[in-house]
């Protein structure tokens, strides 16, 4: 079991449908409607050529700005709002479960002990990863 793997089985096994305790100025936040709170993986920019126009201080091809907002990246889902993915046909995520989601999907919060977090519509998760 990996890493990656460990903290989903952890995930699950403390998740109810409120996923676990995002702390956020001393109060847990939970998503409500069709809101859901994923925390992504920590992402390498990984593109050679990416990496040397950022060091040069040089700006992006439009071309490589479009592929880099089209760029997808994995997460843990940590908690759903009362609605999400109720309309859903086929294979709905699980607290715990890793997904895809667009890289620039959502709202970016972090909580108290700086662990990065977003809050995104359901409709934001691409893929399951089963």
């Amino acid at each position: 079991m990996n890493a990656d793997q460990f903290e989903a089985a952890e995930l699950a096994q403390h998740a109810g449908r409120n996923g676990v305790k995002c702390i956020m100025q001393g109060k847990t936040l939970q998503p409500i409607e069709y809101k859901v709170i994923v925390k992504p993986d920590l992402v390498e920019e990984t593109d050679e050529a990416i990496k040397r126009f950022k060091a040069m201080g040089m700006e992006l091809p439009a071309a490589e700005k479009e592929r880099d907002k089209q760029k997808q990246i994995t997460g843990t889902l940590v908690a759903v709002g009362g609605n999400a993915f109720e309309d859903m046909i086929g294979t709905v995520p699980n607290i715990g479960g890793r997904v895809y989601f667009a890289k620039y999907a959502g709202n970016v919060l972090i909580d108290d002990s700086k662990t990065e977090y977003r809050l995104m519509n359901d409709k934001d998760i691409t893929a399951v990863l089963v």
